[in-house]
């Protein structure tokens, strides 16, 4: 019973392996995801933006009565986010 058993599973176990190595083979059609991109042509100049000074983490103040209570000082930049 143990060998028949055995035998069962080896036996599916090569159909299944067989069955995705036959299918790894099948083409698949070409797909672009995007054809009309809005860039310009090689070698025209590109200007630059206006600057902007994004949100940036200056430090952090870890309180030494209570170790996982945390203070994030930050400079808020261009940015509108306020505490």
């Amino acid at each position: 019973m143990k060998k028949l058993r055995h035998h069962l599973w080896s036996r599916f176990a090569a159909v299944i392996a067989g069955v995705c190595l036959l299918t790894t083979g099948v083409p698949v059609p070409a797909v672009w995801a995007q054809t009309q991109l809005s860039l310009p042509l090689p070698g025209t100049r590109v200007h630059l933006s206006a600057g902007y000074a994004p949100l940036t983490l200056r430090g952090v103040m870890v309180h030494a009565d209570n170790p996982f209570r945390f203070d994030f000082i930050v400079d808020t930049g261009d940015s509108d986010l306020r505490a």
